[in-house]
């Protein structure tokens, strides 16, 4: 769980507590040619630090060790019946039970 809050927040903020994977995408990412350049950097250095790591490099020609982060892997169970992302609603609920998912 990682708490986050407004850098310019003057007052107490509320507190959404979200369990699951603990990633947090980077705010700034480098961009495919510079990917490369690590990626191929990185594939340098294990491959001359351990023959069997490059054995596998030249197994595998496509992998790429290091990819762009993804999107956070947090989502909503069911439909999001609520365009404006409201807390669900209690059709969301009933969505939910019938899921048996325990509230």
């Amino acid at each position: 769980m990682v708490p986050v809050t407004p850098a310019n927040a003057t007052g107490p903020v509320p507190v959404l507590m979200m369990f699951g994977q603990a990633n947090l995408p980077a705010p700034a990412q480098p961009n495919q040619d510079e990917l490369k350049i690590i990626n191929d950097a990185f594939k340098k250095l294990l491959s001359e630090e351990n023959p069997a790591v490059k054995a596998i490099f030249d197994k595998y020609l496509a992998y790429t060790p290091i990819t762009r982060a993804t999107t956070s892997s947090f989502r909503a169970i069911g439909p999001q019946t609520n365009p404006n992302a409201d807390p669900p609603s209690t059709q969301h609920n009933s969505f939910l039970l019938q899921a048996g998912v325990m509230l």
